[in-house]
């Protein structure tokens, strides 16, 4: 499942300079470097461990990085290509963005990185797909133990964050009953994870009974949806992009709304500059606003 969240950005890209007569052995990059900082909108924590994506759209190349006890990482991207930025949840990833690497000729090169910039809102809850209990009862059936592996993972790579692991059942049987098998279901999936290594501190166990339906009862399909096993994190997250700085003499403001990204460029040039041009624009140009409609998983 993907979710797509337009985001605000904000991109300067300053003046490009390249050597008229380089030597030919000259090794200038060909690729552009990227810098991503992540933290929490609301509170400004810094964001560690988390993963983002970046997958070209010219060939479906992924490319991923982790960030690290200060919310950041480096990587380097091949240019003339333009990515989509994808942040990795539990069991699904969150598509906010664009970024736009434009193609270098003959001795162009980028000098400055791209500044990724992240302010992210995770999503709240998921549901734990397949975590299956035996008819009645709080024993967890064996298909279940895939999908409880992969929470583990999760949490041990989210190492800062607590989860709240909450049994849901159907109106099937007395209300009574239900409070109770879903309270028992959500200490056994709870039980679990403890076994595995995750402190007691970071999960809470608690049971809705038939209290909380996200779909009708009246039919097996929807009391199959209503029988659930639900995390929800209990921490809040958000994000904001700042995108790239390119070397070039013109300055590009993107204009973030929300859900929503206008782009209309009001100067025709949006290409990094040769060396016989800068002085001309160095001269006469002055930074050039405009605003930007653009709107998996990792290796």
């Amino acid at each position: 499942m993907i979710k797509r969240i337009y985001l605000f950005l904000f991109t300067i890209l300053p003046f490009a300079g390249f050597a008229q007569q380089p030597p030919a052995d000259l090794n200038l990059p060909k690729d552009a470097q990227v810098d991503v900082s992540i933290a929490d909108a609301k509170s400004g924590r810094i964001l560690n461990n988390e993963i983002v994506v970046f997958r070209s759209m010219l060939n479906g190349r992924e490319y991923q990085g982790l960030s690290d006890s200060m919310g950041k990482f480096t990587l380097r991207l091949p240019t003339g290509a333009k990515y989509e930025i994808f942040i990795l949840g539990f069991n699904d990833s969150t598509s906010y963005n664009f970024l736009d690497i434009k193609a270098l000729q003959g001795n162009q090169y980028y000098k400055k990185p791209f500044i990724v910039d992240i302010q992210f809102e995770a999503p709240k809850a998921f549901v734990l797909d397949n975590c299956t209990f035996e008819t009645g009862k709080a024993e967890l059936k064996p298909e279940a133990y895939t999908v409880l592996d992969e929470l583990v993972e999760y949490l041990k790579r989210k190492d800062d964050e607590r989860i709240e692991v909450g049994g849901h059942t159907d109106d099937v049987g007395k209300a009574e009953a239900n409070m109770i098998l879903s309270q028992n279901r959500a200490n056994t999936v709870r039980a679990y994870l403890l076994m595995k290594g995750i402190a007691a501190e970071r999960v809470t166990a608690q049971g809705y009974g038939l209290t909380q339906p996200v779909a009708e009862n009246d039919t097996a399909e929807g009391r199959a949806l209503n029988r659930r096993t639900e995390v929800k994190i209990l921490e809040d997250i958000i994000y904001k992009i700042k995108p790239p700085v390119k070397r070039g003499f013109f300055n590009f403001h993107v204009f973030l709304f929300p859900f929503q990204l206008a782009l209309q460029p009001l100067h025709e040039e949006n290409r990094p500059l040769h060396t016989k041009e800068v002085f001309k624009y160095f001269l006469f140009l002055h930074p050039v606003t405009y605003s930007d409609r653009s709107g998996d998983r990792h290796q």
